[in-house]
């Protein structure tokens, strides 16, 4: 049976006994596992499934190697259409326009670091976007450094919404 994982759940008691076996990036044949509906707010994937590793799971490696970066990007259009759920988080990627401060923001009693910027697609369409913590910072500087051209930004597993 192949199985196209993209939502596992791990849980703690199992993390250093089967967490070791599943470094990022590694194929692996997984037997003895649940599926369960996958729900809740802020999911990495639609895929209507979650997988849960069990005491009795085995891994073992696996001589399938794939290389795709499984990016689901999401046209610009279809972000400011509103018609996307919100509770799923998406890919996009565009090139960097309007980059604002680098503002520190207190944030439940804890200063966070904060960037407001525009993303703009191939097709002229832009999104408003607003990173936080180190990404804000990374960005930041990347996009600060006096080199020809506008950068060009891939934010995986990006939440819908809007900040004030």
């Amino acid at each position: 049976m192949k199985l196209d994982v993209k939502y596992m759940l791990l849980a703690r008691e199992l993390t250093w006994s089967k967490g070791r076996l599943l470094p990022v990036g590694a194929w692996r044949h997984i037997q003895n596992f649940t599926l369960s509906p996958s729900t809740g707010m802020y999911r990495a994937t639609d895929h209507p499934f979650k997988m849960s590793i069990i005491q009795n799971t085995a891994i073992t490696r696996s001589p399938l190697i794939n290389e795709d970066m499984f990016l689901s990007l999401v046209d610009f259009k279809t972000v400011l259409d509103g018609s996307l759920k919100t509770c799923l988080l998406i890919d996009v990627i565009g090139q960097v326009l309007d980059l604002g401060d680098l503002e520190t923001i207190q944030v439940s009693g804890k200063p966070r670091m904060k960037v407001e910027f525009t993303l703009r697609d191939m097709n002229d369409a832009r999104v408003p976007c607003c990173l936080w913590g180190k990404f804000a910072e990374i960005l930041y500087e990347g996009c600060s450094k006096d080199e020809e051209g506008k950068p060009i930004c891939l934010i995986r597993f990006a939440k819908i919404g809007r900040f004030r």
